[in-house]
């Protein structure tokens, strides 16, 4: 699930490509790392990491959704 959070949120964004995940890394539950790729750079590698919403979870998935895809499409200026 956390692939696909990570795909969609950089699925706008064509300067960095995931490669793959980084399994069993750090101690923190819920924490996912990814090896991300940046294309302006191709022998840049970068860590990314994404933490799943734990039992405080608020907004329904539907509403992240929403949330996730307003924010992939934020612009940087």
């Amino acid at each position: 699930m956390a692939l696909q959070h990570v795909s969609m949120t950089l699925r706008s964004e064509v300067n960095y490509e995931v490669i793959k995940p980084v399994p069993d890394i750090g101690w923190r539950l819920r924490k996912h790392y990814f090896l991300v790729k940046s294309h302006i750079n191709p022998k840049e590698e970068m860590l990314l990491s994404w933490v799943e919403h734990g039992p405080d979870k608020y907004l329904e998935d539907r509403d992240l959704q929403g949330v996730f895809k307003s924010i992939s499409n934020l612009q940087v200026m």
